[in-house]
This record gives structure tokens, C-alpha cells and sequence, in this order.
């Protein structure tokens, strides 16, 4: 049974405005109750729509698909006909006496990450962008909204405004849904003051820390938060959250809002001293968004559109190049050496330079594809990321800025000016006004840079690039006990009933990969590949460790193979493309390196 709730204010305002309510009477049904009071649309119909995507993750979501139970009636207490029009828009038909539609439905909660919603009895995490709705692309409107179920005793991290300890208001329904709820019985609420501006770290789950631990995290979480702000000059909030939520199984999760953070991490970060230091870099890089994307945006995301796909190039800049920094940040705060984060970066170059998709997708087509990567998990050959694609860019960008003006200008100067002549004038990034501001900037051109670096995919042309730079790349190939190396991107084992011997089937295979041309299909079993038997491979009779390094780089290569009990042959030539390599960045003694890592904060923060 559903309660209606009356707020005592006028007409005239309350037609203006969206009044929510959120109750779990059931925690254990983890479906939370919701209902909306809004003034109806003129005409025949309301529509109220449900949000297809959320800032911060740049794919369809879905969320609809959790809905049931919708419900539609007049203030009165009388049901509205409804249907629904679209995957997330319910169509309903309006009172003919009144001035208000009340809808009711409930949202199934049963996803435990930093951008959904969870509910069970100890635990109630909302992201209101899940489960609220709106009316047909009203952003604007006021909002307020009662945690009817909320007990006095829990506790509650939020950046919400308070005017009562379960009721919330906001300006817009822009601010509601950028700010999630957690209510617990115990939460671990830490506070610190900084720059005149107030802090707040939340925890819940099994958190262990002692006071020294905590001092050391106190300590460290402000000196991230005093060194990006003091590239930007100001801080553009009167208060701030870190809300971290433990669970006891490994997941690394985060998500930045405009006035809060929330993370979901293993337990085990808030257990030492020592293990915090799996918190600071993904803290540093939620921080990092309070610019750049939640202040500092594309033209794209200006405004926000919940019910439309907005698609922009430019997200290598906005998460990879937030990863960048979010190292860069902990290195001139002291929680980070040059040795670390050179030995990071090299193990981002690795990566990168290892996966196959490097050769098909440029930093900027990854930006667009990004709606694509729920379709894309399938045909894992052609995804790439776009956060290692922008870390990269990031530091070679930065280093090129630098060593060009002589350390006068750099991607601070770049951020400081994007905030002052775009955030502060309304103003998104267009997709090709990046290269334009950084030219601007640096007096220099950077043509060479985004339209090898930024629009094509690799192989990326390092050497010209890394001859103008203070850097050394060392690359390593090893052979590897794997059929990777022949393009063979996945494999599976399969046991025979009554022996011990393994058979490989192949799962997928690289669009490129040398073992297509003897014809290999997903599917088939390998029996033979070169002078080796696969079929008779097993625990007690592996293969050599370096059977591949008999092999050499333009040999051809024989393959006997299965295909629904059908023996084939073919053969190819070892193009060594997909040999693993391992890179290692080197900064020479320059500098540009001094400047790079010195801290930005030019006077003691008390």
C-alpha cells in the first residue's frame, strides 16, 4: 500500500515542481517504491520518461527494464488510463478535474556498483538518474523529495541539500538525479576542512582503519584535493563528498557527480595503512572530474539530454586524460614516486600496444563507440578503451607543450583556460576546438599530433613524435606459451570423458590473425601446428615452455585441424605481429620532468 504525501505549499509553486518519493517498506523485495506528484502537461497526454543513460558512463543503461508495477491516478485517488510508448516513456492520459498527475511504480534494486542501486535490510543505495522520472524532458524544474521509510537512527551520505533528516530539495532535476543516496544503521563519516571548503569521507561495509591509518588517509585525500585545485585557482563547491561503499569481493567501481564521489572497492583498501594506497589513484582521478566533464564538458553533454545518446570524440579527454592526471596529481602530492608512475604508464603503453583493436580504433572513434560497448563485448577484437587510449595521449600531449614553450605552457595552462572561457560562459568543447585552444595557447602547431595521434588509429608513428621529446621507449619481445601470437585471441579446453588429454577449440580469432589463412575457423579443434601434436597435450604431457621460439618470425607454418569431424589441413606464414612486447617508458634528466611533477600550489594550504 502506497501513501500519498501532502506538501503544504501553494498552487502556483507546486505546479512547478517535481514531488518524489522513494520508500522500501520490504528491503528484502529490493524494490524500492516510488511516486512523483507533478502538474500534467497541456493536451490529452502526460509522458514521463526514464533516463536511457547516466553522466559518467556513456552507454545505454536500460534502466526501464527494472520498473514494474506503474500505477497512474488523478489527486483524487482515481486511476488514469496509461501506456507505455517507448522503451522508457509511459504515456498518460489526463485528469479531466485537477491539476495534478500522481504516479506510483516500483524499481527493482538489485545491483551493487558506484552507478546503480542497491537495496537489503542494512543497506539502502540509491542513484536517483536509475529510477526517477521526469516529465517529457523537463530538466529544469525544482525538485523535492522524501525518504518516506528512512529510519531516524540510519545514517545517510549525500550532497543533497537537507531540510529535514529524510527530506531533500534541489534546483533542478539536474542536481537531483546527479546526487546518490546511501542510508545505513553504521556509516563511517570522516571530515576535514581545506581552501575554506569542507570535506566529507564516507564509508560503509567492513572498514578497519585506526586512528593513524585514518590520519594518513585524511592527510593524503587533502593534499589530492589541494594540488587540483590549485591548477584550477578556486574550488567550485562550498562542500564535498567521498562516498566509498566495501564489499567483500573485488571490484574497482567509481563514479564522479558534480558535488560528490561515489566508489565501490574492495574491503581490503580500508583494512591498513599500506593497503590505501589502492584508493588514493582512483579517488584522485573522481576528484579530477569535478572540471573536467562535470564543469568542463563537451558541446555534446551541454546540457544534459537523459532521453538521447549524446555522441562526442572527445571522451579519450575526458576520462583517459582525468586518468593521467589523477596519477601526475599523486606524484605532486607526494603520494606517488616519478619511478612509479613512469612504471604505470609503461604498463598502460604495454597494454595498449598488445591489443589487437589498436590497429582499427583511433582515440577518437573509441570516444564515439562508446554507446556501441555493450555490443562490442562480443566482437572483443574491435573494442578498445577509450581511458588508456587518453592516459597516453595525456602525458605525450602535456610533454609536448612543455618541451615546446619551455615549460611556460602546458595541459594546466590548457585546463585553467577551458575552465575560465568555457565552464564559466556556459560554453561546451566543440570536437574540434581542442587542438585549436592548445595551439592558441602553445603558439604552435599541433597538427601532427591529433591527426596521427588523436583521429587515426596505430600503428602510431612514436619515433618522429618521440625524437622532439626527453623520452626513450624500450620494447622487448618475447615468445610466449600462447596462440595468441598467431592471432588466436581466445581458447578453450576441452577434456576428454575417459583420458586426461586436453583438446584446444578455438573461440575467436583476431580479423587479422595469421592462422586464418590455413583456414582456422572459430570452432574447430587444433590437432596440429607445426612439428607439434595439440591433441596429445595434456597435465602430464605439456609442451616444452618455449615451443614457440622454434618457430621463427616468416616461417610457414603447417596446422592440422577439426571441423565437424572432418580432417583438414592448411598452413600460414608467422607474421610475428602479434608477438607481446613489452615496453618501457625512460625519462631522460631534463627540465621539463622537474616542472612536470613539481607541486602547483604556490603557497602553504594550512
Amino acid at each position: 500500500m502506497f501513501f500519498l504525501l501532502i506538501f503544504c505549499i501553494p498552487m502556483a509553486q507546486a505546479a512547478k515542481m517535481y514531488f518524489y518519493e522513494i520508500g522500501w517498506r520490504q528491503p528484502q523485495s529490493q524494490s524500492y517504491e516510488i511516486q512523483l506528484k507533478v502538474q500534467k502537461s497541456n493536451g490529452r497526454y502526460t509522458v514521463f520518461r526514464l533516463p536511457i543513460w547516466r553522466p559518467g558512463r556513456y552507454i545505454l543503461q536500460h534502466y526501464a527494464a527494472a520498473i514494474w508495477n506503474f500505477q497512474a491516478q488523478d489527486e483524487e485517488g482515481n486511476p488514469l488510463p496509461w501506456r507505455k510508448i517507448e522503451k522508457s516513456a509511459w504515456q498518460v492520459q489526463n485528469p479531466k478535474k485537477g491539476t495534478f498527475i500522481i504516479i506510483r511504480y516500483r524499481f527493482y534494486a538489485n545491483r551493487l556498483d558506484a552507478g546503480s542501486s542497491y537495496l537489503s535490510p542494512e543497506l539502502a543505495y540509491m542513484n536517483p538518474v536509475n529510477f526517477l522520472m521526469s516529465v517529457d524532458k523537463h530538466y529544469n524544474l525544482p525538485c523535492e523529495l522524501l525518504l518516506k521509510d528512512l529510519n531516524p537512527d540510519w545514517k545517510v551520505a549525500t550532497a543533497l541539500r537537507k531540510k529535514a533528516f529524510n527530506h531533500f530539495v534541489a534546483d533542478s532535476y539536474h542536481e537531483l538525479v546527479d546526487n546518490p543516496i546511501v542510508c545505513a544503521p553504521s556509516l563511517v563519516q570522516l571530515q576535514f576542512e581545506t581552501l575554506g571548503k569542507r570535506f566529507y569521507l564516507h564509508f560503509w561495509g567492513n572498514y578497519q582503519l585506526n586512528h593513524e591509518a585514518e590520519q594518513t588517509l585524511i592527510k593524503n585525500v587533502r593534499r589530492i584535493v589541494e594540488e587540483q585545485t590549485a591548477i584550477f585557482g578556486e574550488l567550485p563547491v562550498e562542500e564535498y563528498h567521498f562516498i566509498y561503499l566495501l564489499v567483500p569481493f573485488y571490484l574497482r567501481h567509481a563514479v564522479e557527480h558534480s558535488r560528490c564521489a561515489v566508489f565501490v572497492l574492495p574491503e581490503q583498501v580500508a583494512s591498513s595503512k599500506s593497503a590505501l594506497y589502492g584508493l588514493y589513484g582512483i579517488t584522485s582521478h573522481e576528484f579530477w572530474h569535478l572540471w573536467n566533464v562535470k564543469r568542463i564538458r563537451p558541446q555534446a553533454l551541454l546540457p544534459y539530454d537523459y532521453a538521447e545518446e549524446p555522441y562526442t570524440s572527445l571522451h579519450w579527454f575526458t576520462e583517459g586524460v582525468t586518468d593521467y592526471y589523477a596519477y601526475l596529481i599523486l606524484v605532486r602530492a607526494g603520494i606517488m614516486t616519478p619511478t612509479d608512475f613512469f612504471r604505470n604508464l609503461s604498463e598502460t603503453w604495454t597494454a595498449l600496444e598488445n591489443h589487437a583493436a589498436n590497429y582499427y580504433v583511433s582515440p577518437a572513434q573509441a570516444s564515439m563507440d562508446s554507446w556501441l560497448v555493450t555490443s562490442l563485448y562480443l566482437y572483443k577484437p574491435l573494442y578498445i578503451s577509450y581511458y588508456p587510449l587518453g592516459k597516453r595521449l595525456g602525458f605525450l600531449l602535456d610533454l609536448l607543450l612543455r618541451v615546446r614553450t619551455n615549460n611556460a605552457v602546458s595541459l594546466d595552462e590548457v585546463f585553467r583556460y577551458l575552465y575560465e572561457h568555457y565552464y564559466k560562459k556556459n560554453k561546451g568543447i566543440e570536437e574540434d576546438e581542442l587542438q585549436e585552444i592548445c595551439e592558441k595557447l602553445s603558439g604552435t602547431s599541433l597538427e601532427f599530433f591529433f591527426q596521427n595521434f588523436v583521429w587515426r588509429s596505430g600503428p602510431y608513428p612514436f619515433e618522429t613524435l618521440i625524437e622532439e621529446l626527453p623520452l626513450k621507449i624500450e620494447v622487448d619481445t618475447s615468445y610466449e606459451n600462447d596462440l595468441s601470437v598467431f592471432g588466436v585471441s581466445e581458447v578453450s579446453v576441452v577434456k576428454a570423458t575417459k583420458q586426461k588429454t586436453q583438446w584446444l577449440v578455438v573461440e575467436d580469432i583476431l580479423p587479422e590473425g595469421d592462422i586464418l589463412q590455413a583456414g582456422v575457423a572459430p570452432g574447430d579443434m587444433l590437432l596440429k601446428l607445426g612439428p607439434y601434436n595439440l591433441q596429445n597435450v595434456s597435465e602430464e604431457n605439456p609442451l616444452p615452455s618455449n615451443w614457440y621460439e622454434t618457430i621463427k618470425v616468416g616461417a610457414t607454418i603447417p596446422v592440422t585441424y577439426l571441423r565437424n569431424n572432418e580432417l583438414l589441413h592448411g598452413s600460414f606464414t608467422f607474421s610475428g605481429r602479434f608477438l607481446p612486447k613489452k615496453y618501457r617508458i625512460i625519462a631522460e634528466d631534463h627540465p621539463v620532468f622537474q616542472s612536470l611533477f613539481a607541486s602547483a600550489i604556490k603557497e602553504k594550504v594550512e
